[in-house]
């Protein structure tokens, strides 16, 4: 077999799991359950998409903003109007791109982890119909994506809507290891990115993301140079890895580890801990390409960011009940902090991150189980 070059965490970790039966059986049935509803799943195409208001053709994608909702103070509801934190149950979009690459993702691990062909057919096929199958692709941009009733017909926040990339990625990398793939199959999803990632960097909607101050702005960045990993692209890879961490870490994130940016929603810790997600990605895939300040004490502040920002939602989610900040989905949270806390242990081990995850257990970490966190 050939190298596992998966994108967001070590190809060579992965294998070492499946080696040292790292992952327990609970686990690695939930994971054959999931693969055995995927395989069931129906076409999933941009062309099935009831949303067809802002298509210019049957192969854009189109979705709306989830926070936007009928405005009560005109008869046809138009404009929306935001809600902040609050999903607008008509926004919901099946046909997504998030939806197939976790599935596809899935498949490729029970792929990897059962050796069973059919898993690889089928996650296969779902990227074949997305990107490339002649009748139902999708085009190469997301001009339509996040659009609000009445105000525009996409943003760049819409862009949000194609961070399960990265599960797309790395699902190619495991077939491709796994000699599972058609080779033209995955040279075709690689010059899909190619194609979305230059209108994604020139197009007026995906410089406007650029510039995103909040969690908008840093998944940008994890899209760009995930798929810059994923194409081979050696200059663009350098671009965003040497700047990210100024135009990111360092702008968005205060000296105690405060989001503004984030605090100030309705949720304000579930968006904090979105963006740390965000750059736990970005952090895995900048290491592994050499770049370690991401880790490391910063020059100027002496502490190593990611650390301070964790911390800061560490030590305001154990008091919760009294939090300077608006927080609608209290719930919500010990999960996305406990599965943080996960990575930071991995990511520095010996510093307790650990002991401060148990304080926030989560029964539902099967996914998580499955691949290396870094």
């Amino acid at each position: 077999m050939s190298e596992l070059k998966t994108v967001t965490y070590s190809g060579d970790k992965l294998i070492e799991m499946k080696e040292n039966n790292a992952v327990n059986d609970v686990v690695l049935e939930y994971l054959r359950t999931k693969a055995e509803e995927h395989l069931t799943l129906p076409l999933m195409s941009v062309t099935l998409q009831k949303l067809k208001a802002n298509k210019e053709s049957p192969h854009d994608y189109a979705s709306t903003g989830i926070y936007w909702w009928p405005n009560p103070d005109t008869p046809d509801g138009i404009p929306y109007v935001r809600r902040d934190g609050i999903r607008n149950p008509e926004t919901i979009e099946i046909m997504t791109l998030g939806k197939i690459a976790g599935a596809a993702h899935e498949l490729a691990l029970a792929a990897f982890y059962f050796g069973e062909k059919k898993y690889a057919v089928k996650a296969e096929k779902l990227l074949y119909d997305w990107f490339i199958n002649e009748e139902t692709y999708m085009n190469p941009h997301a001009k339509f994506a996040q659009g609000i009733p009445g105000i525009v017909s996409g943003r760049g926040a819409g862009l949000i809507d194609f961070t399960g990339s990265t599960d797309v990625f790395d699902a190619v990398a495991l077939l491709e290891y796994l000699g599972l793939i058609d080779p033209t199959v995955a040279a075709g999803v690689r010059d899909w990115y190619v194609k979305f990632t230059d209108w994604m960097m020139t197009s007026e909607i995906g410089i406007d993301e650029d510039c995103a101050n909040d969690n908008h702005g840093t998944w940008y960045d994890v899209q760009i140079l995930g798929a810059a990993i994923f194409t081979s692209r050696t200059a663009l890879i350098k671009k965003i890895c040497s700047t990210a961490y100024d135009r990111r870490l360092v702008w968005q994130i205060e000296k105690d580890g405060a989001q503004p940016h984030e605090l100030s929603r309705t949720k304000a810790l579930n968006y904090s801990l979105y963006n740390l997600r965000a750059y736990s990605h970005l952090i895995n895939m900048a290491t592994n390409c050499g770049y370690k300040q991401y880790t490391e004490p910063d020059a100027t502040r002496g502490d190593v960011i990611i650390k301070t920002a964790l911390d800061f939602i560490y030590n305001h989610a154990k008091d919760i009940d009294n939090l300077p900040y608006q927080e609608i989905a209290p719930n919500s949270v010990p999960k996305s902090l406990h599965r943080m806390l996960l990575w930071a242990d991995a990511r520095f081990p010996g510093e307790d991150f650990d002991k401060k995850a148990a304080e926030f257990r989560s029964d539902d970490l099967p996914t998580w189980e499955l691949r290396p966190l870094i």
